[in-house]
């Protein structure tokens, strides 16, 4: 491995620690909750391959909209409610649970008898006895557990028990003097009129401990205690607000104390959700109940019922969950039976194995508060909840009964007694002509309305002893106008006989029918809820479905607990291991393989996780892991460590890259890294410009100065390569002093030409200023030589893979270089080939040098000299070009004499030197020596 590598190695590991240890904190606080309670309802519906068949045994009774209806709006009598409820007793239910709050009294009705007189009923106490009856009835209350009490709620009902009349200026009074913060003046009504009502309800439950809370006359209860609490009331204005809420609290009282019986003896250490206020059944029937449970709601953050608490204290009493009462009372668990535990509920099955209810708490803000003895939900099925009992296919309304069955079921009753009834009344009136005996012998035994065989064996009897008597066959020869009152009431009762005869079978028929309609009640618990859309108050969110009747949540806990399908949570402890295990494996994926494979990783360990968990833990083991930080973890250790090994390797690769171009031109390297496909650069055969550099003088220049050589070379270097650069050239070789660059490659340049000599020139400007800074330290000053080539010539790489070098090659390269150094020869500074000028397109200033053969070919070469950017030439400039002009023109045609007389005449210009100097003895040389016919203006150069 090498430093690099182990360096993004460790950066990788300290960033997917670091990452780790802040989603656990983020976790820890509950940051992650949405994304936990997201993933939970997603188990919920998506890992049922496991779920255990649910209970046959809980028949649920639907009050839907059609039997609002069909059988009467709500609010319905209670004469009604106590006639199905009976009628469920009749089937055989074992249980019967009802969700619905009877916290209101009805009025009582007047009812006008045969005499002509009229009956006070009182349907609550009718419903009471119904419910008394029937033995097993549930019947719920809703505790208020949205907020605990505050201080100041806590001191004012203190003040006021003791003295219920205080006003509400004299309570805050009272109150400021105990240091307790006051509200703001628009919440004093609110938290005075709460903390009264409180208060009024235990001054009420304090003062019914010496009085009997269930007197036969309950209005003299009332005005007893008002006269003990509201010494100062009008006793004649009985209307008043307080009076008003002393009646109302006694309700509540005298219920309380009725339910009381039902409440359970937990320890007090558990951490208990209290509640102060409760909507309860009227006295009547909180006395006649079996038994009750509450059926509150304590909704999650987001409003979604996951968990419901199984135990709230109301006080100072313990109630249980609705749906746990209704499971006790059928397995015939008492509720002074079961054990509470801090993390479990054990209900003790008599001659088998106990069932264990696994509870958990947790810190709600909704509640603001530690909320304890929470069961989870454990729902089934899918989203359909009239479906949830038609297991495995969950398709068809199972276990889910309208209640207009149960009506159907009564209202044939009804018939059936009204039957009886006028069976009973045409019986009578028969014995009564035939033999008013028999009527004193009836008195004796008569059959209830709804036994339906006693009634029609007394039918049968009677058609008898008629048939026997003679008298319908002879009424039927006789005018009926000729009958007496009671020959007619005779036979009118006679005829009434026969058709209640007729009517048997039928009557028989139907009670068959809505007896095997009920016949799935028996020894059956039955769950009367609300499913009507029109009371979508009693509907919530769920896990599973949108929105959800009360009475489905309450016997789902009915079913976990029966059929012992529960959940279970996982302590924190092991979600946090698990989570950081999972962020190690990440982190090691991420620090160790590519983006990609990493990538690939982290999908199929979270996918692994999700089936683990989903699958094996929560489906299989009903086991609840929290995953929400884990999965969180995956995802942002895998970007971190990714994205901190992009940072690290981009910085590394810009430092590599910076160091690079300090060794090869950045144009190559840029080239490279747009093109990462190209792992060679073969080489090609283009026309290019090649230039190279020399420094006269420089070897002199080094001898004095040593080592301090080198930094000048830098200096020097640092003025021209830049110009080179920006003028697209390609800095390919160092040659000591000199240097070798080309345009046109890697990337392509159409005027690659022009900007060899615009880079040559700009080179020799800035000459200026460096041989101006070596006369300040008193140096002898240099001069720069450069030679231009253009034509074709291979350029790529050379050299073996190891050591390959972009670079290029051919005659016209080795022409360039020849240029050079013939800058020596022809006094010349910027020397260039026919072709370069070609390409120039008179952007330059140039003359003709010669027609030179250098050393090392056969062939001769027109040269010629950059003298300036053409805009930038002098006048004298432009007479140098076409003097220089004639001058070799003269020479190449032979012509020795003129080309002398022009060497003279450039002499006179510019002065003599080596260019003149040159065709000076050329001429004469030819002159003395004169060339054969092929001479072709050739000067041969001897050196290099």
């Amino acid at each position: 491995m090498t430093p690099t590598e182990r360096r993004l190695l460790t950066l990788s590991s300290l960033v997917g620690a670091a990452l780790t240890l802040f989603v656990l904190v983020l976790w820890t606080f509950g940051a992650l909750s949405p994304l936990d309670r997201w993933l939970y309802d997603g188990r919920i519906r998506w890992f049922q391959h496991f779920t255990k068949p649910p209970t046959d045994r809980l028949v649920h009774i639907d009050v839907n909209d059609q039997a609002l209806e069909t059988i009467a709006r709500w609010p319905w009598d209670r004469n009604l409610m106590g006639a199905l409820i009976d009628e469920i007793h009749k089937a055989g239910a074992k249980v019967i649970a009802l969700d619905i709050v009877f916290s209101e009294r009805q009025r009582p009705r007047n009812e006008r008898q045969p005499d002509g007189s009229f009956l006070e009923i009182r349907d609550d106490a009718q419903l009471a006895q119904v419910v008394s009856a029937a033995g097993q009835v549930l019947m719920p209350l809703n505790l208020n557990v949205d907020e605990p009490p505050t201080a100041l709620q806590k001191t004012l009902r203190d003040n006021l028990i003791e003295n219920l009349e205080l006003t509400i200026g004299e309570t805050f009074e009272k109150v400021s003097q105990t240091g307790t913060e006051h509200p703001s003046p628009e919440d004093r009504e609110d938290l005075f009129v709460g903390a009264r009502r409180a208060a009024m309800f235990d001054r009420l439950d304090r003062e019914l401990d010496t009085i009997n809370p269930f007197p036969e006359n309950p209005d003299a209860l009332a005005d007893q205690l008002r006269e003990r609490l509201l010494p100062g009331e009008n006793r004649v204005y009985t209307g008043s607000p307080l009076q008003r809420l002393v009646n109302n609290q006694l309700e509540q009282v005298r219920a309380l104390r009725a339910l009381r019986q039902h409440s359970l003896s937990v320890p007090g250490e558990l951490p208990l959700l209290q509640a102060d206020d409760a909507l309860m059944p009227i006295p009547e029937l909180a006395r006649a109940t079996g038994m009750t449970g509450f059926v509150t709601y304590v909704p999650d953050d987001d409003g979604v019922v996951r968990s419901i608490p199984l135990l709230i204290r109301h006080r100072d009493d313990v109630f249980a969950q609705f749906g746990l009462v209704m499971a006790c009372a059928y397995l015939d668990v008492p509720l002074s039976n079961i054990r509470v535990q801090r993390d479990r509920i054990i209900l003790p099955i008599n001659g088998g194995r106990d069932i264990v209810v696994p509870v958990h708490e947790r810190a709600s803000r909704r509640q603001k508060r530690e909320v304890g003895m929470l069961m989870d939900v454990p729902w089934f099925g899918k989203e359909m909840w009239q479906f949830m009992f038609d297991y495995p296919g969950y398709e068809k309304p199972v276990q889910h009964m309208p209640i207009n069955m149960i009506w159907d079921a009564y209202k044939t009753r009804q018939r059936l007694i009204n039957n009886s009834a006028n069976a009973d009344r045409a019986i009578r009136r028969i014995y009564r002509f035939l033999d008013p005996e028999k009527i004193q012998e009836m008195e004796q035994s008569v059959p209830p309305y709804d036994d339906i065989a006693a009634w029609a064996k007394l039918l049968n009897d009677a058609n008898e002893e008629v048939e026997e008597s003679g008298f319908r066959k002879a009424f039927e020869e006789l005018d009926p106008s000729e009958l007496s009152e009671d020959y007619t009431v005779f036979i009118e009762a006679d005829e009434s006989l026969q058709a209640l005869i007729e009517q048997i079978p039928r009557f028989t028929q139907q009670l068959q029918r809505s007896q095997n309609a009920l016949e799935q009640l028996k020894d059956k618990a039955v769950l009367i809820g609300w499913t009507a859309t029109a009371l979508a108050a009693d509907f919530v969110p769920t896990s599973l479905h949108h929105k959800s009747p009360g009475a489905v949540v309450h016997g789902v806990i009915f079913n976990g607990i029966v059929t012992r399908d529960l959940l279970r949570r996982c302590p924190g402890w092991i979600a946090m291991v698990t989570a950081l295990v999972i962020g190690i494996v990440t982190t090691l994926a991420a620090s160790t393989l590519s983006p990609l494979r990493s990538l690939i990783a982290a999908i199929l360990l979270a996918g692994a996780f999700l089936v683990v968990d989903g699958l094996m833990l929560f489906d299989y083991a009903n086991l609840i892991l929290d995953v929400a930080g884990t999965f969180v973890i995956i995802v942002v250790v895998w970007g971190g460590c990714t994205l901190a090994r992009f940072v690290v390797e981009r910085a590394e690769r810009a430092r590599i890259t910076k160091r690079f171009r300090s060794y090869v031109d950045p144009v190559l390297v840029n080239y490279v890294i747009e093109h990462p496909g190209q792992d060679t650069l073969a080489g090609q055969v283009r026309e290019l410009s090649v230039v190279f550099t020399d420094l006269q003088g420089f070897t002199t220049l080094s001898e004095r100065l040593q080592e301090q050589t080198v930094p000048l070379l830098q200096e020097y270097m640092g003025l021209m390569v830049p110009i080179i650069r920006q003028n697209d050239g390609y800095v390919n070789k160092f040659l000591g002093d000199g240097i070798m660059f080309f345009y046109g490659a890697p990337l392509g340049d159409e005027h690659h030409s022009v900007h060899a000599v615009r880079t040559a020139l700009e080179m020799q400007e800035a000459m200026v200023d460096f041989n101006r800074s070596l006369t300040e330290r008193d140096l002898p000053n240099v001069l720069m030589r450069v030679g231009i080539s253009t034509g074709p010539m291979v350029v790529g790489d050379a050299g073996p893979a190891n050591a390959s070098d972009y670079t290029v090659l051919g005659d016209a390269v080795n022409l360039g270089a020849r240029l050079e150094s013939a800058n020596k020869t022809t006094g010349t500074r910027i020397l260039m080939t026919k072709r370069t000028t070609e390409l120039l397109d008179g952007h330059f200033l140039i003359r003709p040098i010669a027609k030179l053969q250098v050393v090392g070919k056969q062939e001769s070469e027109m040269t010629y000299e950059a003298m300036a950017f053409t805009d930038a030439a002098t006048d004298e400039q432009h007479r140098e070009a076409r003097l220089t002009q004639a001058l070799v023109d003269a020479f190449v045609g032979a012509k020795f004499r003129l080309c002398l007389d022009r060497v003279q005449e450039l002499d006179q210009l510019s002065g003599p030197d080596k260019f003149t100097d040159l065709y000076r003895e050329q001429c004469e040389d030819h002159l003395a020596n004169p060339p054969t016919d092929d001479f072709d203006g050739a000067i041969v150069l001897t050196t290099k």
